[in-house]
């Protein structure tokens, strides 16, 4: 990410709708594919949030290449946090029972996304669980994706060919942040012809916007639970190491 951008996530993280939604869809994901007290890592942890929000239930270890990501992690209390490459991790073959990753596959150092998948696969054990959060479509890209340094976004069916190239088996999949889709894409299409200064990491956290958004993407996560989203702003992937 940009300089900057950490600081605003570390500001907003804990109460922003679109992230509050997020790890709605990741606590689905793992209450239905990970036991608890599994150990996971998450790949591209930020500032720590997500293994914030997970603690008690999960073992959980984190990397991030980003020095100022580390370091709003150790204000969180995460010490099981280590600098690190995505595509180069420091730990042995079937190191962990699950690993998470979010909006970092489609970042702009990774260019092999498929050799990162791999590896990622790599420290999963056998049988253990791969959940990653894509952004979707790449003809939606815009400044916020330049200030986040992200190069690709992706289809469900690009996800599924990453995931089945890697050996492993896709066992859910789907888009969501589906019914604020058409304001957000709108937004950000405006924004491609006219890009601010920064990203909007940090807007929507006015009580204005907060916390109708997030009544909405609640309900709408209640709904795409048994009715699949036909698209959305977002894709969650969960996948099994089948080898």
């Amino acid at each position: 990410m940009k300089p900057g951008e950490h600081a605003a996530m570390f500001a907003v993280e804990d109460s922003h709708w679109w992230y509050r939604a997020l790890r709605r869809n990741l606590d689905a994901a793992l209450r239905t594919h990970v036991p608890e007290g599994s150990h996971i890592l998450d790949i591209g942890c930020g500032t720590g949030a997500n293994m914030a929000h997970w603690r008690g239930r999960y073992d959980v270890s984190g990397i991030d290449y980003s020095f100022e990501g580390l370091t709003y992690c150790h204000e969180r209390e995460e010490r099981a946090v280590v600098r690190a490459d995505a595509a180069r991790l420091p730990f042995a073959d079937d190191a962990f029972d699950a690993v998470v990753s979010c909006d970092v596959l489609c970042h702009k150092s990774l260019p092999d996304k498929q050799a990162v998948m791999n590896e990622w696969f790599r420290v999963v054990k056998p049988s253990g669980t791969l959940i990653v959060n894509l952004p979707a479509y790449q003809w939606i890209y815009s400044s916020h994706d330049v200030h986040v340094e992200t190069d690709k976004r992706f289809s469900i069916a690009e996800a599924r060919a990453f995931i089945a190239e890697a050996g492993a088996e896709v066992i859910d999949i789907g888009y969501w942040n589906t019914w604020l889709f058409p304001l957000i894409a709108a937004t950000r299409l405006y924004r491609r012809a006219l890009p601010p200064a920064h990203s909007d990491i940090a807007e929507g956290t006015d009580t204005a916007f907060n916390a109708p958004f997030n009544a909405l993407l609640a309900m709408e996560h209640a709904v795409h639970r048994t009715i699949p989203a036909p698209f959305g702003l977002s894709i969650l992937v969960v996948a099994r190491k089948t080898t």
